[in-house]
């Protein structure tokens, strides 16, 4: 059986193919390619349990490669973490996915540890090349060592492309917009702030979350609210602090490209929700932002901005008071106009509370 990794006793163990019965038929080339991706493994230490990576490439001399070039001179050594490269991680799944991809996409521009030829291969698998992508797929696993086979949970990556494209536009706004001298470690640090220390241990739900949905090209502004709402801004006075500088163009930026909002529509909520912040700053209205945050359909949020008008004397855009068809506006769902604006305004909020350099 050690012959073909992913197919076991199912009387024994589970099974990496569900509902496998005896019998189950395997072409060599998969058997082949299973097992080069099995030996191939990278982990990570989650606590008790542990975080498994491998990779699968239907051509078996490109798999090769793969790990020959690229996996086995970044693979750690000697440590007791695991020997995943990572730029960050934590107990949940995607959280360390997102970080394992950050640290490969970082050596695609450059690396002191991979050859110009393993650059090159590593930029065609993931999609960095103007050639079509390499069908390649990466499995993330979680599971408790020492029972084989065991899984908790089990996802399937296989968008490179667009996710590195994605990446490399990113690291072009932060150059631009905050002058990083590294904008990758910078990018690192902005995906890398959704935790909060808890006694001796951190939690990093959040950052979970928006990196699940950076990973599948959802949404991640409610998780990015969440975290404002119940960790930034209920931290003591003397802590508080705003999202890191450069998180705002890197979000407007998905919200244009992924999520398809108009762009002068997002620039109008921007420098509303900044004004709203920082009005309620200064008139000590924080509740306004809560209220803003749990309005939960449209008439709760009118009524929310009507109060901040005769409140914080501001004045609501026009663009916000036109409520179309299927509860949206400007062509997006209100609930998304409402998320965004409060993030803006509680980031500005907070960088009142802690003066730093602001975002436009």
């Amino acid at each position: 059986m050690w012959m073909y990794p992913f197919v076991v006793d199912p009387q024994k163990f589970g099974t990496f193919y569900p509902g496998t019965k005896r019998g189950l038929r395997v072409c060599g080339r998969c058997a082949l390619a299973g097992l080069a991706a099995y030996l191939g493994w990278l982990w990570k230490a989650q606590g008790r349990d542990a975080l498994h990576f491998f990779i699968f490439h239907a051509e078996l001399q490109e798999l090769e490669r793969l790990h020959r070039e690229i996996l086995e001179p970044l693979r750690l050594k000697d440590e007791q973490g695991g020997t995943a490269p990572v730029d960050f991680a934590g107990p949940y799944i995607h959280e360390t996915t997102l970080g394992l991809l950050l640290r490969l996409f970082r050596h695609v521009g450059a690396s002191d540890q991979l050859s110009d030829e393993a650059r090159q291969l590593l930029a065609t698998l993931l999609g960095a090349t103007e050639a079509s992508p390499a069908p390649i797929t990466l499995y993330a696993i979680t599971g408790t060592p020492g029972q084989a086979f065991s899984m908790k949970a089990l996802q399937e990556f296989s968008e490179f492309q667009r996710l590195y494209h994605l990446y490399g536009a990113w690291l072009a706004i932060l150059k631009e917009t905050t002058q990083a001298a590294n904008p990758h470690q910078h990018l690192v640090e902005i995906l890398k702030q959704f935790w909060q220390k808890q006694g001796q241990d951190s939690e990093s739900i959040w950052r979970d979350k928006i990196a699940w949905a950076i990973l599948e090209f959802g949404d991640p502004l409610p998780y990015v609210e969440a975290f404002l709402y119940e960790v930034r801004a209920k931290e003591e006075k003397k802590n508080r602090r705003p999202l890191l500088w450069g998180t705002i163009p890197i979000l407007d930026h998905y919200i244009k490209e992924i999520l398809a909002m108009n762009e002068q529509f997002q620039k109008i909520l921007a420098g509303f929700g900044h004004a709203l912040g920082a009005a309620a700053h200064e008139h000590n209205e924080m509740g306004l932002l809560y209220a803003l945050r749990n309005a939960k359909n449209p008439e709760d949020f009118y009524r929310m901005l009507n109060d901040a008008q005769f409140r914080l004397q501001t004045t609501i855009p026009e663009a916000l008071l036109k409520i179309e068809p299927g509860e949206r506006i400007a062509g997006t769902p209100w609930v998304r106009v409402k998320t965004l604006l409060s993030i803006y305004a509680m980031n500005a909020y907070l960088y009142k509370e802690k003066p730093t350099k602001q975002e436009s």
